[in-house]
C-alpha cells in the first residue's frame, strides 16, 4: 500500500488528466519486538527442534512419544510463543547466549520475568491470548522438560494471572460483531 501512494503522489504532474490531489503515506508498520529465531543460539534452535519432532509424532516408536500429536497449526502458534517467551527474556534484559534451551524458558524465574513482560507489552491486560502462552510454556514444562509437578504448579498460578477472570463461553463480543 505504501508503494502505491509514492507511485501515485509520483504521477500528479507528469500524467496528463491525474488527479491533482496527493495521498498521504501511511506510516511505517510497527517494528515487532520479537527477535528473529536466528538470533538465538544454536542450542535453543536445535532444542526447538528436537520438541517440534516430539509434538509432530515424527517417531511414534521413540520413547518420548506422546499419544496424541499436535496439529501444526497448534505447533506454529507454540513455536511463536516460544520466540516471544525467548525475545522477552532478552528485552527483560538476559544475555541472548544464555537462552539455550527451553530449560532455561521455563525456569520460575524466567518464565514470571517473561510473561511479565509480555503482559506489559498487552497493555497490562488479562487476556485469553496470554493464557494461552502461560498454557504452552507450561506444556513445555511439564511433557518435554519434564519439570516435577510442584514445578509446574508455580507456572499455573502466573497461567491464572494473566487470563479474564472467567473463562468466555461462546463467541466474543468482536466475534459476534463481525
Amino acid at each position: 500500500t505504501r508503494r502505491v501512494i509514492r507511485l501515485w503522489n509520483q504521477c500528479i504532474g507528469q500524467v496528463p488528466g491525474w488527479p491533482s490531489r496527493p495521498l498521504a503515506q501511511l506510516p511505517r508498520p510497527h517494528q515487532g519486538w520479537t527477535l528473529p529465531m536466528s538470533a538465538f543460539p544454536q542450542s535453543l534452535r536445535d532444542d526447538i527442534a528436537r520438541w517440534a519432532a516430539q509434538v509432530a509424532g515424527d517417531d511414534l516408536s521413540a520413547e518420548d512419544a506422546i499419544d496424541r500429536p499436535l496439529d501444526a497449526s497448534t505447533i506454529r502458534t507454540r513455536l511463536h510463543h516460544i520466540r516471544m517467551m525467548a525475545s522477552a527474556l532478552v528485552r527483560k534484559g538476559h544475555a541472548i547466549d544464555n537462552v539455550t534451551g527451553l530449560d532455561y524458558l521455563v525456569q520460575v524465574d524466567n518464565f514470571k520475568a517473561a510473561m511479565d513482560y509480555i503482559y506489559r507489552s498487552r497493555g497490562a491486560k488479562p487476556s485469553e491470548y496470554l493464557q494461552g502462552i502461560a498454557g504452552s510454556m507450561q506444556a513445555i514444562a511439564r511433557h518435554y522438560v519434564k519439570l516435577p509437578e510442584a514445578n509446574i504448579e508455580q507456572r499455573a498460578k502466573t497461567r491464572k494471572r494473566v487470563g479474564p477472570a472467567r473463562k468466555q463461553r461462546g463467541m466474543t463480543a468482536k466475534g459476534r460483531a463481525r
